[in-house]
């Protein structure tokens, strides 16, 4: 059986939305690369796909199978309408993201299968400046964090 590049990304990221919806209450809208809503309903995350990388260079010893390594941007956006604890409450959203992406590691479930391992290189705290999503220049400032997603997965050809 071949299993592509793509649609391995496409396997995890389904499944990075099902463990998502069922695990963080509450969250509004998760969404990929080029699927960003008109209007963003928060709390919500976005999966920005960074790149994917060869962990190995080409052998023999199989042909057939490559590590590849997908790094995402995974942006946690709350809305943080209230003033003294915005920051607070952005801070403890991404961090339940981010608990559910770290339990796919410590219970080895690795997304159902689809990856073989799950790493997070660090979580940054702060401001997410986004566009507007229309013709103009604006942009906006989200109150969030980002977290450093690292995935191995194995491509079948």
């Amino acid at each position: 059986m071949t299993t592509t590049l793509d649609t391995l990304i496409d396997n995890v990221e389904a499944e990075l939305v099902t463990e998502l919806k069922t695990n963080v209450q509450g969250i509004r809208d998760i969404f990929f690369d080029d699927d960003i809503p008109i209007v963003l309903n928060f709390p919500s995350v976005h999966f920005q796909l960074d790149r994917a990388t060869p962990t190995q260079f080409e052998t023999n010893d199989p042909p057939d199978f490559e590590d590849w390594t997908l790094r995402y941007d995974v942006a946690c956006m709350s809305a943080g309408f209230e003033t003294t604890k915005s920051f607070k409450a952005a801070r403890k959203f991404t961090n339940r993201v981010y608990d559910v992406l770290r339990g796919q590691q410590a219970y080895s479930e690795f997304l159902d299968g689809n990856c073989l391992d799950i790493g997070i290189e660090e979580i940054v705290y702060g401001y997410i400046e986004l566009g507007q999503f229309n013709d103009s220049n604006k942009t906006m400032k989200i109150k969030g964090g980002v977290i450093k997603l690292l995935l191995r997965v194995v491509e079948e050809r």
